[in-house]
C-alpha cells in the first residue's frame, strides 16, 4: 500500500521464460483469441499475463492512472480506477468478489 500511496507500484514479477512455460502461454493466448468476449489471464497477484483483442478493445478508452491500469493489475483497476464502472459494471458488484479473491490468496 505504501507504493500505491506514493503513486508507484512494484514492477510485476516476470513470467517464467522457460520454453515449456512460453509454449503453454502461446497455446493459452490462442485459446483466448478464439473467443469473442473480453478475456484475460492473471497471476496470483492479479497482474495481467495475457489478454485477448476483445479485452484490449474494451479497455482502449480507459484514461491514464498512476497505479491502476487494466492491462497491468486488474484488481487495482477494478477497485481504484474511476473508469472501472463504465467498463466492467458497477463497483458494488465487483468489490465483494475482489475481497473474496483476496481472502482466498492467504
Amino acid at each position: 500500500m505504501a507504493f500505491q500511496a506514493g503513486g508507484q507500484r512494484p514492477a510485476p514479477r516476470p513470467v517464467s521464460e522457460t520454453p515449456e512455460v512460453q509454449a503453454y502461454l502461446e497455446d493459452y493466448a490462442a485459446s483466448l483469441e478464439a473467443v469473442s468476449f473480453p478475456s484475460l489471464v492473471v497471476d496470483h497477484c492479479w497482474d495481467v499475463v495475457l489478454t485477448n483483442s476483445a479485452f484490449r478493445s474494451l479497455f482502449r478508452g480507459v484514461g491514464p492512472h498512476p497505479t491502476a491500469l487494466p492491462g497491468d493489475n486488474f484488481l487495482r483497476f477494478v477497485l481504484f480506477h474511476p473508469d472501472a464502472p463504465r467498463c466492467s459494471g458497477p463497483r458494488v458488484e465487483l468489490v465483494p468478489a475482489a475481497a473474496r479473491a483476496l481472502r482466498a490468496d492467504r
